[in-house]
């Protein structure tokens, strides 16, 4: 062992006066070149990798923000769902299918139970998770496209409740005459000429693009986590990046309640994105490509 040290010591020894030995042979102008052009391209490379780092550290942070904000949005429209809408279509599906009955065998007197209550307009984040996803994060094109149809829920959303409020508050002020036309009009039957669906409709529609908020803010979340994850493993064996990865948001006690909008709901939606191979589906592909191609020769 003290031999092949000796060996390697004396090895490493007589390159390095061969390479002294060589720079000195070099002209001093030369030299002074060299030094200077090296120093250049060191210095670059280092401001370049800072540079890089820095901003692979902003993107990760603007998405764990957007990841964020993606859960409030589904949150708060969870807790819209349970505490409000899922309550108010049901206490309307039950008026109807009571009102129907009588109708069809109008025995006694039909015990009309309007329900008036107004819900707060509330407010969600869906601008700043646009402005942050666009401005600092680099994404795919099927969560741009989520991202969008989030931001259109949220506004849907929103404008339904405000026409809600607005309805409520024109019945109590001018409120039908007679027991008829108040039926009539919070359930959308024809009374006489005249057929007003704007109640019947806008309950759907609130427990619908609730719906929307929950799923496309969900899926939105998941795609979010997924750049998140590729980013930081394809750059963490270059930089020393801050921070753990993200992790999936937990929705099992949504799940228990029954508040999560089935996925089979918008499989005309997700069936328009085609999924990117996997390595396992491209060595299938090459193996029976391959395959083909020698019984075809």
């Amino acid at each position: 062992m003290a031999e092949l040290f000796d060996l390697v010591t004396t090895a490493a020894s007589t390159g390095l006066q061969g390479m002294q030995a060589a720079w000195s042979k070099i002209p001093e102008i030369a030299r002074s070149l060299l030094s200077a052009a090296i120093g250049v391209v060191f210095g670059a490379w280092v401001a370049s990798r800072a540079q890089t780092k820095r901003t692979i550290v902003a993107e990760l942070h603007a998405l764990r923000a957007a990841h964020a904000l993606c859960f409030s949005i589904a949150n708060k429209s969870l807790s819209l769902k349970k505490q409000f809408l899922r309550p108010l279509k049901h206490a309307f599906d039950e008026a109807f299918a009571a009102h129907a009955a009588y109708i069809h065998s109008p025995l006694g007197v039909f015990g009309l139970q309007i329900d008036l209550r107004t819900i707060s307009e509330t407010e969600f984040p869906a601008a700043a998770l646009e402005k942050i996803l666009l401005d600092k994060c680099f994404l795919p094109g099927e969560a741009i496209a989520t991202m969008t149809a989030v931001t259109d829920a949220v506004h849907d959303l929103k404008t339904s409740l405000k026409l809600r409020n607005d309805l409520v508050d024109e019945f109590r002020k001018n409120p039908p005459p007679t027991h008829e036309q108040k039926a009539a009009r919070y359930f959308g039957i024809a009374a006489g000429d005249q057929r007003d669906e704007r109640f019947k409709d806008n309950v759907g529609a609130l427990y619908v693009q609730a719906d929307d908020c929950i799923f496309f803010a969900r899926r939105l979340s998941d795609q979010i986590l997924s750049v998140e994850n590729k980013l930081r493993r394809r750059n963490r064996w270059k930089y020393w990046l801050p921070g753990r990865k993200l992790k999936p948001a937990i929705w099992k006690r949504a799940e228990e309640d029954g508040l999560l909008p089935l996925d089979s709901d918008y499989a005309n939606w997700t069936r328009g994105f085609a999924k990117d191979p996997s390595i396992v589906d491209r060595l299938v592909n090459w193996f029976w490509s391959n395959t083909r191609l020698k019984r075809e020769a």
